[in-house]
């Protein structure tokens, strides 16, 4: 035995060393050696590698849908080359500029100043206003609504008991009392005079019921602009918030107003009036006025996560929210109209700003009833319209004027970041 391993002892180490490799390629190269299944892993590794790959491959690749009416992909017959794929880009970059104009076309045609604003200071009070720039801007809201939207619709109401007595005392003293004379001091006839008198202000409140709507082009209920309570509740100025919900209403409210001004433009009095009478325009007062989910971030962080992204049709009909894009404002507009002009109306709502319809409900309205309580519609077939809505303001413009108080409350803006605390003396010396 001896002698057989002395004659082939090189044959048994070449064999030796073969076996050694064979073991060290299974358990060092292949991994077997760590015992995880090494090889089983890479294996199904290289399969998932494969069938991405492959999916690569097969996968079905459409053109780019660039045209509206045909919204359907059509599939790629080659893969592109590099011409078709610098030509995508640059049809891509064309979309990305005509999308900019658009928005920029938008924010100008949604913008509207703000009450205080002058050609010097374009952003009025805002964004924080102080104490005594929130009092100006009171005043100013108030005499907007009680002055110029009724200049806006050149309206009017019917006339008072006050001023209809008024009238009464000035036609008798204008035009009777002067046709009274005496004899030796007795008044000789003081009857018939007042007889006249009398049959003639039978008829004066008629005369100037019809003057009313003959030199106006609608009727315009006291209260019927909705106002935000919040600005007159102390002598004091009102919370910076409550200020800006205030402007953001008054907006939505112009453009209301506005809608019905361009229908009644050609008319000469309230007969012709496609609009008559404008019975409510309300809004809610402050934060409820949005159309928007219950809860609003707190913070940035919080703010550029919370703000929605889809549409909710719960809260909507339209299913717009207040976003990162534009805040929603609801409104409710009740209008005595002819009824001929609803459809006119609801076009002119739309025409040029951003206003949506929600909803149109229409009851009759009876002329001769109307006439009873001081309202001259004329002849025409009238509804009531009760109209409820929504505006929209952009962001694109309204971001630079809104307070930092309600950043913190409206989802979609920015609130600016804290102040960095300042650094302790100590280590402010040694530097």
């Amino acid at each position: 035995m001896a002698d057989i391993l002395k004659k082939n002892i090189l044959s048994i180490l070449c064999g030796v060393v073969v076996l050694i490799a064979v073991a060290a390629y299974f358990f060092f190269v292949t991994g077997l050696f760590h015992g995880d299944g090494s090889l089983e892993a890479k294996a199904n590794e290289r399969k998932e590698q494969y069938e991405r790959l492959n999916t690569l491959v097969s996968k079905t690749r459409n053109l780019p849908v660039v045209d509206l009416d045909t919204p359907n992909p059509v599939p790629m017959q080659v893969f592109p080359t590099e011409a078709v794929i610098q030509a995508g880009e640059q049809v891509t970059k064309q979309l990305t500029s005509q999308a900019e104009a658009m928005e920029r076309e938008a924010a100008k045609r949604n913008q509207r100043p703000p009450l205080l604003a002058t050609q010097q200071n374009p952003k009025g009070i805002f964004p924080n206003p102080n104490d005594i720039q929130k009092i100006e801007f009171r005043g100013a809201y108030e005499q907007f609504i009680l002055e110029e939207i009724p200049k806006m619709l050149q309206s009017g109401t019917p006339p008072t008991e006050e001023q209809v007595s008024e009238a009464e005392d000035r036609l008798w003293n204008e035009k009777y009392a002067d046709q009274i004379y005496t004899v030796e001091g007795k008044e000789v006839n003081r009857g018939p005079i007042e007889e006249a008198y009398k049959n003639e202000i039978t008829t004066l409140r008629d005369t100037l019921e019809k003057q009313i709507a003959a030199k106006n082009k609608m009727y315009l209920e006291a209260d019927a602009i909705s106002v935000n309570g919040q600005l007159f509740k102390s002598a004091d100025s009102a919370p910076t918030n409550e200020v800006w919900y205030a402007q953001t209403a008054l907006w939505v409210q112009q453009d209301v107003v506005r809608s019905i001004a361009d229908l009644n433009k050609n008319a000469k009095s309230v007969t012709d009036a496609p609009v008559k009478h404008l019975v409510s325009l309300k809004i809610p007062p402050g934060k409820a006025q949005y159309i928007m989910k219950a809860a609003a971030p707190t913070s940035a962080e919080e703010g550029a996560s919370a703000a929605p992204t889809g549409p909710d049709y719960t809260l909507s009909p339209t299913g717009r929210i207040c976003n990162a894009v534009y805040d929603v404002v609801q409104f409710e507009l009740v209008v005595k109209m002819d009824g001929h002009y609803v459809p006119t109306l609801l076009q002119e709502l739309s025409r040029d700003k951003f206003l949506t319809v929600h909803k149109v409900e229409l009851t009759g309205v009876d002329n001769e009833l109307a006439r009873v309580d001081g309202y001259f519609y004329g002849k025409a077939p009238m509804v009531q319209a009760t109209i409820t809505g929504e505006g929209l303001l952009l962001h694109k413009w309204t971001a630079p004027l809104v307070p930092d108080v309600v950043k913190k409350e409206m989802p979609g803006y920015a609130t600016p970041a804290a102040a960095p605390a300042e650094a302790p003396a100590a280590v402010a010396s040694g530097n």
